[in-house]
């Protein structure tokens, strides 16, 4: 037997012998890596979501009914969303129908371009999934995951000037975020597919993935308290506080994650080696061997169309929810935006809350 082969075998053999019990779980790398995941999660949706709030305090809406009601008599156009367009919005609105500016936005959007503003994060979010599972699969999940959250974050950050600018810029900002942010869950899987242990898959993914449902949680009631106390006109400050804080979170990922264990600097040899001997057969770092993906056979499966379906129909609710919720509350039942916030606040814990349970 060639002695590479032996070698071979007794390096398998040593692996076979890793005692589960005596790996780290509380200091190990992998529970970093579902913490560090966890809070990129937050982030991320933090970013989604701040636009559904912060549009509450965007919007003009006293001059929006009130230009509805006079379009509806005069021929009178906006060139854009800003305050007609650079002029002043007495232009249009008499002035006894002015608006308090404590409590009113400065943008004349009509629910067509708030709509447009809402949905455009899932115009991208759309587009980019595939492409960064293949990316993530070729290159790695840290940087794909690091590249397109930056590239969000940078979105995020220039959404007040975007919006200062015109609504159109608006929504190419949004959705330049959206196909930032629809890269995280393909890179997230390219990672733990490395990293996992598959008596511990459930666990770690579980804990990486609640930050999208914690991210809503500290979100929300956060975009409502920056509305009325923040810098920025109130809702610049959603937009940068996520963004900066968005941008430390990078800085932590790209110094404490790596695409496998054995590249990892900090791991222990036990923990590396119990995280490999336990993917032995599932994963190859052989990059040139590929395997082909059994399209025809997914395509017709029907288990995969059942659970296509079951996620379209609960996704369909749950960001109908989160997109349109805090404006029906402000404009339909009337609810001031600290009270939007707070009532958001308690859906999300409540939906938590009962998902755990069931």
């Amino acid at each position: 037997m060639p002695e590479d082969k032996l070698s071979k075998e007794n390096m398998d053999a040593e692996l076979n012998e890793v005692d589960a019990s005596k790996v780290p779980w509380w200091t190990s790398c992998r529970f970093c890596l579902a913490i560090i995941g966890f809070f990129g999660f937050v982030h991320n949706y933090a970013q989604r979501v701040g636009m559904s709030v912060a549009i509450v305090c965007m919007v003009n809406h006293t001059a929006v009914s009130q230009l509805e009601t006079t379009l509806n008599s005069t021929d009178v156009v906006l060139s854009n969303g800003y305050t007609n367009g650079h002029g002043n919005i007495s232009d249009i609105v008499p002035e006894k129908s002015m608006p308090d500016p404590s409590n009113d936005g400065p943008f004349v959007w009509d629910k067509s371009i708030q709509g447009h503003i809402l949905g455009s994060f899932f115009y991208g979010y759309l587009v980019s999934q595939i492409p960064a599972g293949m990316l993530a699969e070729r290159y790695g999940g840290k940087w794909v995951f690091f590249g397109f959250s930056s590239a969000s974050t940078v979105m995020t950050l220039l959404t007040p000037l975007a919006a200062q600018t015109h609504w159109i810029m608006l929504i190419v900002v949004r959705v330049l975020a959206g196909i930032g942010s629809g890269a995280v869950y393909p890179a997230m899987h390219a990672l733990w597919s490395r990293w996992a242990p598959p008596s511990e898959r459930s666990k770690l993914t579980n804990i990486t993935y609640a930050g999208s449902w914690m991210g809503n949680v500290i979100a929300l009631p956060l975009s409502g308290l920056l509305c009325q106390v923040g810098f920025a006109g109130g809702w610049g400050s959603i937009f940068y506080v996520i963004g900066m804080s968005s941008v430390a979170w990078s800085l932590i990922w790209v110094l404490l994650v790596s695409d496998t264990p054995s590249s990892n600097r900090r791991i222990s040899a036990l923990e590396r080696d119990y995280i490999n001997n336990s993917l032995k057969g599932q994963i190859s770092n052989d990059s040139k061997q590929k395997d082909r993906t059994p399209w025809i056979a997914i395509m017709t499966s029907p288990p995969v169309w059942a659970i296509l379906i079951a996620a379209m129909a609960c996704d369909w609710g749950l960001y109908t929810f989160l997109t349109n919720m805090p404006s029906y509350l402000n404009e339909v039942l009337k609810f001031d935006i600290k009270s939007v916030s707070y009532l958001q606040f308690c859906f999300h814990n409540f939906q938590i809350c009962f998902r755990n349970l069931i």
